[in-house]
């Protein structure tokens, strides 16, 4: 028997951006605007608003950018250190990627992945009774 991963659904992979995300200012930086992650089993939108959930599933707040991609290849942009696409991958981006730029300087000024799932992991048994 081969063990196999599942591949990361379009939920899964929004999770994964909201908790990169997640303690960073990126509801603070003026320059964040909505951003449309149309991840083909549904589209997401990130809206920097400073209520609500981060992420939310349909396309609102009408973004003037929508990346258009696999949820794997969304995962692998987020986590690779080096980001390639394989042989019939695809990425598509339909208007300004500047609007990138404020998420990207909030992913790289947060801490990595590993960093954030071993806080996860320390706040969960801190709060667990006993």
């Amino acid at each position: 028997m081969t063990d196999q991963i599942a591949e990361p659904s379009a939920a899964d992979a929004i999770a994964l951006l909201e908790v990169m995300l997640e303690g960073s200012p990126i509801r603070l930086n003026p320059a964040a605007r909505p951003i449309a992650f149309d991840l083909i089993s549904g589209i997401w939108t990130f809206d920097p608003k400073p209520n609500g959930a981060l992420c939310v599933e349909g396309e609102v707040n009408a973004p003037k950018l929508k990346i258009r991609c696999e949820p794997p290849v969304f995962v692998r942009l987020l986590t690779a250190p080096e980001f390639h696409l394989e042989e019939g991958e695809e990425l598509s981006v339909e208007g300004d990627p500047n609007l990138l730029t404020p998420v990207i300087n909030a992913l790289s000024a947060g801490q990595g992945l590993l960093a954030v799932r071993s806080e996860q992991i320390s706040r969960s048994r801190k709060t667990r009774p006993r």
